[in-house]
């Protein structure tokens, strides 16, 4: 059985995560960068790479933990910061997803928030990217994380805007907030790939 890597990125609160849901509710293997992110922030060479770089995110000598909400704070308020976090985990999160799709072979969509930022995106088949209302998302966000608007334009920030980039090469879904039509979206996209 052949084996197609599907990305599918967008924009924080764009929608990126129902999409996985309903491909998953529809039978297809899905992945979830969230999941390899959460391995690799266990992982003892990474935590001795964050502690290098961010001594205060990382507590306990033996048993080393990150604090999240500590190097959340400070990567989303210095972009410096948050670069360099990310050339410490992207990798290892990218790598990660990959060889678990690759393992189980046939076709998987996986979930991969900063697909463009990070370089990836030639390191997958085909790329499905979710665009939607900027304060649709905005308020996704809001109310999903917690997060006040200022925290949320900072992340959208330090995302690639979606508005201004050339989508033509790729799968589109618009997200209208509608989980019918979205279904349906997803239904074309999935014609377009031919794994109907």
């Amino acid at each position: 059985m052949k084996t197609l890597k599907v990305a599918i990125t967008g924009g924080i609160g764009s929608g990126k995560t129902s999409v996985l849901e309903i491909l998953k509710d529809k039978g297809y293997r899905t992945f979830n960068c969230d999941e390899s992110a959460n391995k690799a922030l266990k992982d003892r060479a990474v935590i001795k790479k964050i502690r290098k770089q961010f001594p205060f995110a990382v507590k306990g000598l033996l048993f080393p933990k990150i604090d999240k909400k500590a190097l959340a704070e400070r990567v989303f308020s210095d972009e410096n910061a948050r670069k360099h976090l990310e050339m410490i985990t992207h990798p290892y999160i990218v790598n990660d997803v990959i060889k678990c799709a690759e393992r189980v072979g046939g076709v998987s969509f996986i979930e991969v928030p900063l697909l463009f930022e990070g370089g990836y995106q030639n390191l997958f088949d085909k790329t499905i990217v979710v665009v939607r209302d900027k304060e649709e998302r905005i308020k996704s966000v809001i109310e999903r994380s917690n997060l006040s608007r200022e925290e949320t334009l900072a992340r959208m920030r330090a995302q690639v805007d979606y508005d201004k980039l050339d989508l033509s090469p790729y799968l589109v879904i618009e997200n209208t907030g509608n989980k019918q039509k979205l279904d349906q979206m997803v239904e074309v996209c999935l014609k377009s790939l031919q794994v109907e």
